[in-house]
């Protein structure tokens, strides 16, 4: 079966530096995976045994921590992750995990929409969408040549660029982008990167400060990203039942609550995607699995076809 990941990176997204080439195992030690919002991860990692019981002590021990010693691993957690994310490293988790193909999504001004043209031209699995910064004064110019070059949607990043949701600049992109009839997969639920990163900065992912774009652009249909996060996941949901604009990816969520997308939102919006490198392909796919057990045409719209009512279709 066709394997599409709507949600990947390849490049530095989060400072604009060369990144080391880091093999990628699956689950690495402390504190990679060792978070409460990784949870399908974890959940997959103890059905199956993949960690050793210590190291789930220590994960249950950091529980404890309180928010802001969470929010301190979860930026340590986003930057380990981020180090790995070469295209090589892409490319060998998507031959391991069947992957057929990868959306690729860049966040400018850190990796710019051109460098991932030139990856996903030499690599027919890997398809790009594109990313202009809100504030840019050139961002109607670079997303006209964006879309011209064939990028099948674009991407926005509120915590990681910078830039509130509801700001006029968001706005004014939206007004150029909604012609081309393709979606935005935006990052949303509250998240930090840096350690340096304000709380305000961090709650610029919070999910209600999405409903004044979503609600002013009903044509344009928007992908949320990682279902609003483990915290935000129902005001997600309730935010899609109330705009039929509104499509989430499967990153983050255990299968409980990609059961209860489909049943609120229905099986036509929700899509598989991973975030790698900052989530496991094979974790998410595992869920997928299990959600729809010898549901095929279940696994068919989750893994590729409602990607493909989004993008286009792909070879």
């Amino acid at each position: 079966m066709k394997i599409i990941d709507i949600h990947t990176h390849a490049g530095d997204t989060l400072f604009r530096r060369p990144l080391p080439y880091e093999p990628y195992e699956p689950y690495p030690d402390f504190p990679s995976w060792m978070l409460p919002f990784q949870q399908a991860e974890f959940d997959l990692a103890r059905t199956d045994k993949l960690l050793p019981p210590e190291v789930m002590k220590l994960y249950d021990g950091i529980l404890g921590l309180g928010e802001r010693g969470l929010i301190f691993l979860e930026a340590i957690h986003c930057q380990e992750s981020n180090n790995a994310a070469t295209v090589d490293n892409l490319l060998k988790a998507m031959k391991r995990n069947n992957v057929d193909y990868s959306v690729v999504l860049p966040v400018e001004p850190y990796r710019m929409t051109m460098e991932e043209i030139k990856v996903c031209k030499k690599h027919k699995n890997l398809i790009v969408f594109a990313s202009v910064h809100p504030r840019d004064p050139k961002k109607i110019e670079r997303i006209r040549r964006y879309m011209k070059l064939g990028c099948r949607g674009l991407k926005l990043h509120p915590i990681v660029q910078g830039v509130h949701p509801s700001d006029p600049s968001v706005f004014e992109l939206m007004e150029e982008y909604r012609r081309y009839n393709l979606p935005v997969l935006f990052h949303s639920g509250k998240r930090a990167y840096y350690l340096t990163q304000s709380m305000e900065r961090r709650d610029y992912g919070a999910l209600r400060n999405y409903e004044g774009v979503i609600s002013n652009f009903p044509k344009v249909n928007f992908i949320l990203a990682h279902m609003g996060g483990e915290m935000e996941r129902d005001t997600a949901l309730e935010m899609g039942e109330r705009y039929k604009n509104i499509y989430v990816d499967t990153q983050m969520q255990p299968v409980e609550a990609v059961r209860e997308a489909i049943i609120r939102l229905g099986s036509d919006r929700v899509l598989y995607g991973s975030d790698y490198p900052f989530g496991l392909q094979e974790a998410h796919i595992s869920v997928v699995n299990k959600v729809a057990g010898k549901d095929m045409g279940l696994k068919e719209k989750l893994f590729y076809r409602n990607a493909e009512s989004l993008i286009g279709k792909v070879a």
